[in-house]
């Protein structure tokens, strides 16, 4: 049996290259690879600040974060 141990939680700073990778799909997906204009640091700055602009949540398998396509 192959037991999955899935947990939802708040993003860190440290997961935003990953949040950026999936902002990237996302727009590939979506047939506008070259509409992101953003970065890693830009999400830090944004995301933790003061004033954070934005709350993210990541998924993680085993620990593992997961795209959403998976």
């Amino acid at each position: 049996m192959n037991s999955k141990n899935i947990t939802i939680e708040l993003a860190t700073k440290d997961d935003m290259p990953f949040v950026l990778e999936l902002i990237q799909e996302l727009a590939t997906f979506e047939k506008e690879p070259d509409a992101v204009d953003i970065t890693v640091d830009d999400l830090i700055n944004d995301g933790f600040g003061k004033q954070p602009l934005f709350t993210c949540f990541v998924a993680r398998v085993n620990l593992s974060l997961i795209h959403i396509s998976e």
